[in-house]
């Protein structure tokens, strides 16, 4: 049968994509489900469609909230799981019905890892052939190269495509972030768990619609914002057998220093952005050029194209390609 596995799925007003979603969890082939439904203050009649879906299957609880937000609806859900594992899945997406046996059987390969991770597709489709794309394969990673490929940009930095182990979480809750949460809920877990399963196999499908919170315009704003404050946290709560980790989050510290000035170069929000990038620069010189693992002629590159956020700007939006910096 299986370990029980908690699935947590926060909903707010997305009574047109709910019942997608709940079907593509409901017809899992792995069945050992604890299902949890965190209802954030919904005004759309989406608590109403969990409610209905709990009187359907036993598996499947509710919770009731007033509306604070996506992470605060996903940590309720997470203090009332009772897996053994953990998946947050959005309540706009679905999945494929295999998705769960599949992280489930490659998380407890030989030794067994700490977490597992499938691949997703971005759709504004509720009707994808989920069978298109299971052609892959699979890939063991310890702590470092994790940490490494998270920096770097090639693992991403959403909670939503990953299964944890209960242990790997215990005390681990996103910070109070406006943007990002995800990725300082990752970069936690990622500093306390010692290996990893990449499953190269598309099974959960990302649905973009006008309504999110990604399509609004302060979105990168805030979110280069907070990206720049988490990684800079990261650093300062290392210990003392992480130091060797610290050239992967100064790398990406200083990409997203540099990229959040290029970006808002010649907008009103440069001034601020300015003020608060050199703040953390500041903050992580001394640290940046002492440290070992980056190489001096990128040390630098990185110090002179900080400087020159115009320059920057133009290059980039003459390639087309702004993850070039960014990841």
């Amino acid at each position: 049968m299986g370990e029980l596995i908690s699935i947590i799925v926060p909903v707010y007003n997305v009574r047109q994509y709910l019942t997608r979603c709940l079907e593509s969890i409901a017809h899992q082939s792995y069945c050992n489900l604890d299902i949890v439904l965190v209802d954030d203050g919904s005004t759309d009649g989406s608590g109403d469609v969990c409610d209905e879906f709990a009187n359907q299957d036993e598996r499947v609880r509710v919770i009731h909230q007033e509306n604070m937000g996506l992470w605060a609806a996903r940590n309720t859900g997470q203090r009332a799981a009772n897996g053994e594992y953990m998946i947050f899945i959005d309540s706009d997406d679905y999945i494929h019905r295999d998705m769960i046996m599949t992280m489930y059987n490659a998380i407890n390969e030989a030794q067994g890892f700490d977490w597992a991770m499938i691949d997703y597709k971005k759709t504004t489709k509720l009707d994808e052939d989920v069978d298109t794309f299971l052609d892959g394969c699979e890939e063991f990673l310890d702590q470092e190269e994790v940490l490494s490929r998270f920096c770097r940009g090639s693992i991403p930095g959403c909670v939503w495509n990953k299964l944890f182990r209960r242990s790997v979480l215990e005390g681990v809750f996103a910070g109070y972030y406006q943007r990002a949460q995800d990725q300082d809920y990752c970069l936690k877990v990622f500093l306390r768990a010692e290996s990893a399963v990449l499953v190269h196999k598309v099974m959960y499908f990302w649905v973009q619609r006008p309504g999110s919170h990604m399509h609004r315009p302060d979105y990168l704003y805030l979110f280069y914002h907070d990206i720049i404050a988490i990684y800079w946290s990261g650093l300062s709560s290392l210990s003392d057998d992480q130091v060797k980790y610290e050239h992967y989050l100064l790398e990406k510290l200083y990409r997203r220093l540099v990229l959040s000035k290029a970006y808002f170069y010649g907008t009103d929000q440069i001034k601020e952005v300015k003020s608060f990038c050199d703040v953390i620069r500041r903050k992580a010189s001394r640290r940046y050029w002492h440290c070992r693992g980056i190489p001096f002629l990128e040390k630098i590159a990185m110090n002179l194209m900080y400087y020159c956020p115009g320059l920057v700007f133009r290059h980039m939006t003459r390639m087309g390609n702004w993850k070039r910096i960014e990841n």
